[in-house]
């Protein structure tokens, strides 16, 4: 199929697959072209449909105050502190114990 793309950019439509001309190599057709251009119209097209709905997604966050992120960042930094404190106990006490028993 060949595909016809209108100037609106609305409709793609099908015609009848027409040999460029009879020393094309095979399987050359004019619907690769015209798909090609089809395909590219409809990126740009969607890209530009893409960046406005983020535009407008973006508008309706709700960004946390300074205080809250501050917050939320001295928890997660005492939580991985203790982790790493615990893991870290953890090792050195199993650590010990193989030393003093297995070896």
């Amino acid at each position: 199929m060949i595909f016809f793309l209108d100037l609106n950019l609305k409709r793609v439509y099908d015609v009848n697959i027409i040999r460029i001309d009879e020393n094309s190599p095979k399987g050359c057709f004019k619907n690769q072209k015209i798909n090609f251009l089809a395909n590219k119209m409809n990126v740009i097209k969607s890209s530009n449909q893409y960046i406005t709905e983020v535009k407008t997604e973006a508008k309706k966050i709700s960004w946390p105050t300074k205080k809250v992120t501050v917050r939320d960042s001295v928890i997660v930094v005492a939580i991985s502190l203790a982790t790493a404190v615990f893991l870290g106990g953890v090792d050195y006490l199993l650590s010990y114990l193989i030393k003093e028993f297995v070896v």
